[in-house]
């Protein structure tokens, strides 16, 4: 591995109680019934994607690990629309694992499916019907390749991650035509070994594409970005820890910022705090020295960095092991090179608040265009949100 000495420039997060105006948490309706039991060694936990006032959400392991996906409204308050399985569903598929909006659409990722070689899912809006319009499984027939374990979407393209089991990994480039998903390119790191993970997390903007791998190494874990370059995609950077160490996960999350990227490294040790967990913030895509963004007091175990999502100049990490799994996220906003943390929302004893998060934002209008940022920290054990109004 090519071990880059950048370096980095931590930031220990400021506490500005002004951020959030608003903080509301609500349990979300229901039949799921008995609260679900996730296995937090792998990465089915639940997903939330999110777009303006409506926010989807994967639950992996309903129905022995079927899998089934819920659509919700804001309004008043949060209102279950739809309850959305696929035909064909059986145990083990673990629909729901990996989200994303596209357009009227959802793209929907059950990695399980297939005895571990996965599918992907289109389900489209139709006269307030939300249905399945088309699936795609991995065209390589790889063996537990685990197809569709992430997914994210952007400028007309799908990027779709199938980091196996016990093989490098892969991430493939698709498109939908005429409501069917069609394959039109496969992305690879230049070098690879058995269980890097590659493609462990996927995102897209602007016409490039980052992925994380973070098995590489040993488990200190890497992210690279691909562009199209003389028409074909590219790997044009590897990421890596300037100072690697297995176990650290580096990877494990991607998102692109604001001409810059962020990977979440869940699993580092920070001011001597095992697991304590960090995210590289690179302020551009060739920049050499990451922001280093961490808790302001790290304690063992709390995983910031297990999930992170970006919109615009916002970022917001959650840390699921803070205060011994209750779990909390919080939102970074970055401004003339610097990264400013709010207030944590924190969960409950054992709730994993944080395993997954969503962004988004709208503009409301009136007098002064109020902008306002939904962000949607979920419990890897129950159907939860925590909704921060700015």
């Amino acid at each position: 591995m090519n071990r880059r000495k950048f370096s980095a420039r931590t930031f220990a997060a400021a506490t500005v109680a002004a951020l959030s105006a608003t903080t509301v948490l609500a349990t979300l309706p229901s039949d799921v019934g008995a609260t679900p039991s996730y296995d937090t060694s792998n990465a089915y936990g639940n997903q939330v994607a999110v777009s303006g006032r409506r926010a989807v959400l994967g639950v992996p392991s309903f129905g022995a690990s079927t899998g089934i996906v819920y659509q919700y409204l804001l309004g008043d308050t949060w209102k279950r629309m739809s309850k959305i399985s696929v035909s064909g569903g059986g145990p083990g598929d673990c629909l729901g694992a990996s989200v994303a909006y596209t357009g009227n659409g959802l793209i929907v990722g059950a990695p399980g499916r297939n005895q571990g070689n996965g599918a992907v899912y289109t389900i489209i809006h139709t006269n307030g019907i939300w249905g399945q319009s088309g699936s795609l499984t991995d065209p390589s027939e790889g063996d537990q390749s685990q197809f569709g374990t992430s997914v994210a979407v952007g400028g007309g393209r799908i990027v779709i991650g199938a980091p196996g089991l016990d093989i490098p990994g892969v991430a493939f480039i698709a498109r939908t035509v005429g409501g069917a998903l069609m394959i039109t390119g496969t992305l690879a790191p230049s070098s690879s070994s058995t269980d890097d993970d590659f493609g462990q997390s996927v995102a897209i903007q602007n016409g490039a594409i980052l992925v994380g791998a973070p098995g590489t190494n040993g488990g200190a874990g890497a992210a690279y970005l691909f562009k199209i370059v003389h028409g074909s995609w590219t790997q044009v950077r590897k990421f890596t820890e300037s100072t690697p160490a297995a176990g650290d996960h580096f990877g494990t999350t991607v998102a692109f910022t604001n001409g810059g990227v962020a990977i979440g490294a869940p699993g580092r040790t920070v001011s001597g705090q095992a697991g304590a967990g960090a995210v590289d913030a690179y302020e551009s895509h060739t920049a050499l020295s990451p922001v280093v963004i961490h808790a302001s007091s790290p304690t063992a175990n709390a995983a910031f960095g297990r999930a992170i999502s970006a919109f615009g100049a916002a970022l917001v990490i959650g840390a699921p092991g803070t205060g011994s799994g209750a779990g909390g996220a919080v939102i970074a906003t970055h401004a003339h090179g610097a990264w400013t943390l709010s207030t944590p929302v924190v969960g409950a004893a054992g709730e994993q608040l944080g395993w997954s998060v969503g962004i988004s934002a709208q503009v409301v209008p009136g007098p002064h265009h109020t902008h306002v940022q939904r962000i949607i920290p979920v419990a890897s054990n129950k159907q939860f949100l925590g909704i921060l109004g700015r």
